[in-house]
């Protein structure tokens, strides 16, 4: 998530089996259309630099060979004030182990999508590529999904001084 105008370091990790994999060459696209190559460092990590002139939601892609990996980057306005969901905290039945939305979620994140721009929180309690197939799978809209990590997204988002309209979810993410 980024406001326009403000580079951002679009991260793409190279591995080969279980290790780092340094000095391989990853282009990057966005919105299909390639945005540059870059060099892995020797922790296996490439950095594209990149400056978002236009606002909206973004596909980037990230690929070395036949492997690629997508995702997405929110570019709003600084005036844009964007609603935070918490996944697990709020979006599922708890202790459903059948994963169910809770009942009337799709709908609510849908609504408040349409006026302010959703962003979804992952707290790690299922792994992050298994949460963003749930939100897919369960109809909700397609969003960033960003790792909470105890705090650590509002703080970068202060950073980038994105506004935070709301933020849903379970008691120690709205604490």
């Amino acid at each position: 998530v980024a406001p326009t105008g403000q580079e951002v370091f679009l991260r793409a990790e190279t591995k080969s089996g279980f290790f780092s994999r340094g000095g391989a060459l990853v282009e990057f696209f966005l919105d299909g259309k390639s945005a540059g190559k870059k060099l892995s460092g020797g922790d296996g990590v490439a950095y594209l630099p990149l400056v978002p002139a236009r606002p909206g939601l973004h596909r980037i892609k990230a690929q070395l060979g036949d492997d690629k990996d997508e995702g997405l980057l929110l570019v709003v306005q600084r005036s844009t004030q964007l609603v935070l969901v918490d996944v697990e905290g709020s979006l599922r039945e708890p202790a459903s182990f059948a994963m169910k939305p809770r009942t009337g979620s799709v709908q609510a994140v849908k609504k408040i999508n349409r006026r302010y721009p959703v962003v979804f929180l992952w707290t790690g309690f299922i792994g992050r590529s298994a949460a963003r197939l749930w939100l897919k799978e369960s109809g909700f809209p397609e969003a960033p999904l960003i790792p909470w990590n105890r705090g650590e997204a509002l703080e970068a988002m202060g950073e980038r001084h994105l506004k935070i309209r709301a933020v849903i979810g379970k008691p120690d993410v709205i604490q």
